[in-house]
């Protein structure tokens, strides 16, 4: 739904290319640029522009084009293997940091004889990597079956926010859910990493008070949550919150139906550029009380 490509800046030599690009990148595609080389990428991609170019009309608006893919397509991935031999290839470093942290696949100017993770623009369409579906359905009756659809989404962000107004912190059909993120989000080994989850739920039930609910949570989950994680609950009027989500500060994914385990399956699908930014800049908003537990298991 949401993953990381490396993308070879030679790509930008060929015109049909930077409007392929141009089209198949950013968050409505579900498809980032990795930055690689660090700080580098872009002025790869610029000289290539240049040299291409047939006109500085034809360079200023191609070189526009890129700019637009650098502000909503290109993440910074940090603690990269990257050699600065300049003799060694960028295809060659590209697979050594593969090889350490995968990416969902390497778009490449031309074919790498043995070596299926490389494609080029001719054959991505055909190849399931190059798959990025808006929506997808995956069974609820694990936590782990939905944990693992989103995380590439989670592999590239800092910050995870779970919202769903139904929580119930004695019903292990939400706790799992909540301890598999917390889970996972621990077992990230690269950096920057999620440090700690927000949960944005209601304490609004049968004659519960906000201190009841915050009691229910200390009584119930520190024990099952994994040490070395904290989750801020934060708290709001039920009336304000209807729809589930999987936020963070990459992307966000909404629920069909609870970040709960269950029967059947869930939808989950990706939200659009805008869309994404209104959640990102509205979650906090209306706050009635928060607190912040840390896992002890």
């Amino acid at each position: 739904m949401i993953y990381e490509y490396a993308v070879s800046p030679l790509l930008f030599k060929s015109l049909d290319n930077i409007g392929f690009l141009y089209e198949a990148f950013g968050l409505d595609n579900g498809r980032f640029i990795s930055d690689l080389p660090k700080k580098q990428w872009v002025q790869l991609a610029r000289q290539c522009i240049k040299d291409t170019a047939r006109d500085d009309i034809e360079k200023s608006e191609l070189t526009a084009l890129l700019m637009a893919l650098d502000k909503r397509a290109l993440y910074k991935r940090q603690s990269c293997s990257w050699s600065n031999d300049t003799k060694k290839k960028w295809i060659d470093n590209v697979l050594t940091e593969h090889a350490s942290r995968a990416f969902q696949g390497i778009l490449h100017h031309e074919k790498v004889t043995g070596n299926s993770n490389v494609l080029t623009i001719s054959d991505a369409w055909r190849d399931s990597r190059w798959k990025s579906p808006p929506s997808i359905s995956v069974p609820r009756n694990k936590a782990s079956y939905i944990v693992q659809a989103v995380m590439p989404l989670l592999s590239i962000s800092t910050k995870l926010i779970l919202i769903d107004r139904n929580f119930e912190p004695s019903d292990g059909r939400f706790s799992k859910v909540l301890v598999e993120f917390a889970e996972q989000v621990l077992k990230q080994s690269h950096q920057p990493k999620i440090a700690g989850i927000k949960y944005v739920t209601t304490y609004e039930g049968e004659g519960r008070t906000i201190e009841r609910f915050e009691k229910d949570c200390r009584d119930n989950l520190p024990s099952i949550l994994p040490m070395g994680i904290s989750v801020k609950f934060i708290i709001k009027s039920k009336k304000l919150l209807h729809d589930r989500f999987i936020l963070t500060d990459k992307g966000c994914i909404q629920l069909g139906i609870g970040l709960d385990e269950g029967e059947g399956d869930v939808l989950l699908t990706r939200l659009s550029h805008n869309d994404f930014i209104k959640q990102l800049n509205s979650w906090e908003e209306v706050t009635c009380h928060s607190f912040t537990l840390n896992g002890t298991k």
